[in-house]
């Protein structure tokens, strides 16, 4: 069987002078598995995001 999966992004952040970073973004991911009896099975995701970061 054959097996196919990509993932992709994209992500913009501002870090603050106290050394607070916030980012946010969007990912998107996708595999498709040949599976024995037949046939295949897709897994798509994908989303926006948040987060936040401290570097000390």
């Amino acid at each position: 069987g054959r097996d196919i999966g990509f993932n992709y992004g994209a992500e913009a952040g501002y870090e603050f002078a106290s050394g607070l970073i916030v980012s946010g973004g969007y990912r998107a991911s996708s595999v498709t598995i040949d599976v024995e009896s037949g046939g295949d099975v897709d897994f798509d995701f994908d989303g926006f995001y948040l987060g936040l970061d401290y570097k000390f």
